[in-house]
């Protein structure tokens, strides 16, 4: 529904055959055919934070030990229809239990009672300090107003040609807009949503770039503006810097290529007026 409202808002042609992929950031992703059984499948990471290291080791063991005994690998997972599988976290004292879809905070307590039960931890919420699951926050805008905001969702179209063509209008749009406004995001309307029908919420479209890439397009940018440079920006994945409009554009990589290739503007050199002191 979201990505049809947002193609209408771009003015780009959408098709539910067009999605390869739908996942949230931090969620499983979903190899389906249309958006909608994408949604009713999305799992976020269940977060454990125990009081103590022994409580988060005997959680682990028991969890792992009624597998064994099991000698199912499966077992917890057929139990709860879920794919549940544990990220240990070291270091810390929480772990991420994933598998569960998106549901309310009763409801997880519910299925920890009952995972306890399973795995035969006695007690949990004596051991357990903080249980929570990522789904999303509230902010307020500059008017007051609660707004919905969600986690990142990444989209994998089926074609490259698909995906420049989304950011092809999405560019297009922007640039229709007045200069202060031009980072600004599509309002979108939850019409049908059960819970927020009839909110507005922002959404903002971007390349997916790995970190890497990322740190490497922020750093590129801000020294084309620190030394004048007039073009840098992604395109599939990749930094491009342009000096001028009639100049050639240079793909960067590295950070090397960034101090090598995005230098200032070469100052004539000053003509010798050196008087001489008689």
């Amino acid at each position: 529904m979201v990505l049809q409202q947002l193609a209408q808002h771009i003015n780009v042609p959408f098709k539910e055959s067009d999605v390869l992929m739908l996942k949230r950031m931090n969620g499983q992703p979903n190899f389906v055919d249309t958006p909608e059984v994408a949604y009713s499948n999305l799992t976020y990471p269940v977060f454990i934070k125990f009081n103590t290291d022994e409580s988060k080791d005997d959680f682990i063991d028991r969890f792992e030990s009624v597998l064994t005994e099991k000698m199912n690998p499966q077992y917890l997972s057929q139990k709860f229809n879920a794919n549940l599988f544990l990220d240990k976290m070291p270091r810390t004292m929480k772990i991420q239990l994933h598998g569960f879809r998106t549901m309310t905070q009763t409801n997880l307590y519910q299925v920890i009672d009952r995972l306890s039960k399973q795995i035969g931890y006695g007690n949990w919420k004596d051991k357990i300090q903080t249980l929570y699951q990522t789904r999303y926050t509230k902010f307020f805008d500059f008017s007051g107003q609660e707004q919905l905001q969600t986690e990142g969702i990444i989209v994998k179209l089926r074609t490259r040609r698909l995906k420049f063509e989304w950011m092809r209008r999405t560019r297009e749009e922007m640039v229709k807009r007045p200069k202060d406004q031009r980072k600004g995001g599509f309002s979108i309307n939850l019409k049908n949503h059960v819970k927020y029908r009839h909110r507005n919420f922002t959404v903002y479209i971007d390349e997916h770039l790995s970190t890497h890439k990322k740190n490497l397009f922020l750093i590129a940018r801000a020294r084309c503006l620190l030394n004048n440079w007039l073009h840098c920006w992604t395109w599939d994945g990749q930094v491009y810097v342009r000096k001028t409009e009639n100049a050639s554009t240079i793909r960067i990589n590295t950070f090397e290529d960034i101090d090598r290739c995005v230098k200032p503007n070469p100052i004539p050199a000053l003509i010798n007026r050196a008087v001489k002191i008689p």
